[in-house]
C-alpha cells in the first residue's frame, strides 16, 4: 500500500503546482493585476530605464483607505544600475473592487520621510512624502524623483489579467547657477551657494503640501571655476504643472 500512496501523493502535488504556476512570466492570462509604468519626456534620450532604480506602489481603497505598499527589489535592478523599460508589478491576490494606485519612484530613505501609514487607518487624502536632508555638511543628494497615480481601478472577478499603466512624471530638476566678478585666485570652495525653498513635502495626489517646510539645496557637486566665474549644480524638487484630483 505504501507505493500506492506515494504515487497518490506525488500526484496531488503535481496537480496542485498547475495551479500555482497558472501565473507566470510567459503566460499573465491569470494573474489578477499587472501594472506597467511609461515615462515619455524623453529629453536628450534619457529615458525610464536611465533614472529608475526603485519603484514604491501605494495601494488604497475606493474609499481611499490605504492597504499596502509594494517595492521593487535589489534583484530587479539591471547591471546599470536602473530598472529594465519592461518592469511591472503583478498583484496576484487583489480582490475585486475599485482602487488608487500611487507609485514615487527613487525614494531613498536616506532623504525623504513618508507619513506613518497603517492598512485600514491611514488615508489617501492626508498621506505625504516629505523631504529631509539636514547635514549641511555634505554635498546635496543628486535626486530623480518621479510620481505617478491612477485612480479608479476597478477589479473585477474572472475577468483574467487586467493591465493597468502609470504615467510617471518627474518631479525633480537639474540646474547649474553661474556666478560671476569673483577677483582671480578666489577660492571657490569658501563661497557658499545655497537655493531656499518651499517645497518638501507631497500629498499623494501628486501636489505640494499646505504645510511646506522650507528647504535648503546645496549644489550636488564642487563648485566648477574658470577664472573670476563659478558654476553650481543643484537638484531641486518642481511644482507640479498639473493639478490633479483627490478621490471624493
Amino acid at each position: 500500500m505504501k507505493p500506492k500512496y506515494y504515487i497518490i501523493t506525488l500526484f496531488a502535488l503535481a496537480i496542485s503546482m498547475l495551479f500555482f504556476v497558472k501565473c507566470t512570466k510567459e503566460d499573465l492570462s491569470d494573474c489578477g493585476i499587472v501594472v506597467r509604468f511609461k515615462y515619455d519626456k524623453h529629453i536628450q534620450d534619457i529615458k525610464f530605464s536611465d533614472e529608475v532604480h526603485r519603484i514604491d506602489l501605494y495601494i488604497f481603497d475606493e474609499n481611499g483607505n490605504y492597504m499596502e505598499m509594494v517595492s521593487s527589489q535589489p534583484s530587479d535592478v539591471l547591471a546599470n544600475g536602473f530598472l529594465p523599460e519592461t518592469f511591472e508589478f503583478v498583484l496576484r491576490d487583489i480582490k475585486p473592487g475599485t482602487y488608487t494606485l500611487v507609485a514615487w519612484c527613487n525614494v531613498s530613505n536616506a532623504f525623504f520621510t513618508s507619513s506613518l501609514l497603517v492598512p485600514g487607518a491611514s488615508s489617501y487624502n492626508t498621506a505625504t512624502l516629505t523631504y529631509n536632508d539636514d547635514d549641511v555638511n555634505r554635498r546635496g543628494p543628486d535626486l530623480s524623483l518621479f510620481y505617478g497615480s491612477q485612480r479608479s481601478v476597478t477589479v473585477e472577478s474572472n475577468a483574467g489579467t487586467q493591465v493597468v499603466t502609470i504615467d510617471l512624471m518627474k518631479y525633480s530638476n537639474h540646474v547649474s547657477i553661474t556666478a560671476s566678478g569673483f577677483p582671480e585666485g578666489f577660492d571657490s570652495n569658501s563661497f557658499n551657494c545655497t537655493i531656499i525653498s518651499s517645497d518638501g513635502s507631497y500629498l499623494f495626489n501628486g501636489n505640494f503640501s499646505s504645510n511646506n517646510p522650507s528647504i535648503t539645496y546645496r549644489p550636488t557637486k564642487d563648485p566648477k571655476q574658470n577664472g573670476t566665474v563659478i558654476e553650481f549644480d543643484f537638484t531641486f524638487f518642481v511644482r507640479p504643472t498639473t493639478t490633479l484630483q483627490t478621490p471624493s
